[in-house]
């Protein structure tokens, strides 16, 4: 999955305008993107899954520091009993991602989900996307405009254990995975051979 994010990248590239100042590598990654807004949503209001939440969040922080990204947290939302994100996203429930500091953000969700057992299960699902408000496809010149989420990068997963274990190895591990799609890809749009 993380090797079809360079494709994916590539025709955004071609998609969006370029800065006319020097760029960093991830201004010639995402070009007209200002950095990354990003969100924890949790539908267990239980303390491991906010502890989840500020794991990922901190290893965040601190790998795009590294990889000079401007980076705006926008808080965690608790929505519960929730049958389906989409669901949720259709009855209003969840609003769109909204940055105050950045304009034009690539996009981070962080959906939560868990269990409220003594031993906990958890899963961690993690898109990265944008969001348009009107695309428009390309043909014969009839297309409708629509909204929608381009979808450049998800993953998965999950875990059960103690809840405090539970909540410190999971956030490391997926903070990981974070970290290596941006380093892949705040290197000029190249992957690791």
């Amino acid at each position: 999955m993380l090797r079809l994010l360079p494709i994916a990248l590539s025709a955004l590239t071609m998609m969006l305008p370029a800065h006319a100042q020097e760029k960093t590598p991830w201004q010639t990654t995402f070009p007209g993107l200002e950095g990354i807004a990003a969100r924890c949503i949790i539908t267990i209001d239980r303390k491991y899954a906010r502890d989840i939440c500020d794991g990922v969040i901190e290893s965040m922080t601190q790998s795009v520091k590294a990889h000079n990204i401007p980076f705006d947290f926008t808080g965690a939302v608790i929505r519960l009993h929730q049958k389906s994100r989409k669901a949720a996203e259709d009855h209003g429930q969840i609003p769109p991602l909204q940055s105050s500091k950045l304009a034009k953000p690539l996009l981070m969700d962080l959906l939560i989900k868990g269990t409220s057992n003594r031993t906990a299960s958890a899963s961690i699902s993690v898109t990265v996307y944008l969001d348009y408000k009107q695309a428009v496809e390309k043909g014969d010149g009839t297309a409708i405009p629509r909204k929608g989420k381009l979808v450049m990068w998800r993953a998965d997963l999950t875990g059960s254990g103690p809840q405090r274990g539970l909540a410190a190895s999971m956030a490391k591990m997926m903070a990981g995975n974070i970290t290596e799609c941006l380093a892949d890809n705040s290197n000029h749009g190249g992957s690791k051979p």
